[in-house]
């Protein structure tokens, strides 16, 4: 069940596995020596990746308290990370301003990603698996062309850290949220479509829409089965 577990990643080092509906931890993973800042699921579940201040990444299953792999390369801390949808790769963002491409069965870095000037903070990738979207503090938003690894577009419009990213199911919208309290649209499809279409040299894309909160940057965005955007963000009434 898709809905009954969760994973949590903490400043002490450990990630947990928790069931939702009994409120409590079942399995408490330990390997890392420094904060861990996200974990992700694979799309099938069962294995899950972390990213550290370590400076590496590790491939876990549900059932196995040790990593099964280490991913390491990434010359600062590991911010972010996500599986690509067929479950054989991993992306990872860091803090030296790059994003990497692991592969899952050697563990081996299969692509480097650059273009950013400051930490990479979130990732996306379409559902076809073909393009992957980066999200930094230098407040870009950059997509690149997974299989050559080059970056094939600009997101440009957020006025602050972008902190969060996701394709819609289609994967011809983009949405982004940032510590500018906004929420941004994108259409992908029109200079490169996720789903079969070709890529351009490269494109500069600007949102379709923006919509604002009043005090409250979005750390998270996701899009529902019905296709609907739901944004989440810590509220500070100081601002």
């Amino acid at each position: 069940d898709n809905n009954r577990y969760l994973l949590s990643a903490s400043a002490d080092a450990q990630v947990r596995l928790w069931d939702v509906a009994e409120k409590r931890a079942l399995v408490t993973y330990r390997g890392h020596s420094g904060p861990v800042w996200d974990v992700s699921f694979s799309p099938v579940g069962h294995y899950f990746v972390s990213a550290s201040a370590d400076r590496t990444a590790r491939l876990w299953a549900t059932d196995y308290v040790q990593p099964l792999r280490v991913f390491c390369g990434h010359y600062s801390d590991v911010t972010a990370c996500t599986f690509h949808p067929n479950c054989n790769y991993v992306v990872t963002g860091s803090d030296d301003k790059s994003s990497r491409l692991w592969d899952v069965q050697s563990g081996r870095c299969l692509r480097v990603f650059s273009g950013h000037t400051d930490t990479v903070s979130a990732l996306a990738i379409c559902p076809s698996g073909r393009y992957l979207a980066t999200a930094s503090e230098d407040h870009d938003i950059r997509i690149f062309d997974i299989s050559s690894g080059a970056e094939v577009g600009l997101l440009e419009g957020h006025e602050g850290a972008v902190h969060t990213l996701e394709y819609s199911a289609a994967g011809d919208v983009l949405a982004s949220g940032g510590a500018d309290g906004s929420v941004r649209i994108w259409d992908v499809a029109g200079s490169f479509n996720c789903a079969n279409s070709r890529a351009e040299t490269h494109a500069s894309i600007i949102p379709t829409h923006t919509f604002s909160t009043k005090h409250t940057p979005v750390s998270h965005v996701r899009w529902t089965d019905r296709n609907l955007l739901v944004a989440g963000g810590a509220f500070d009434a100081g601002r």
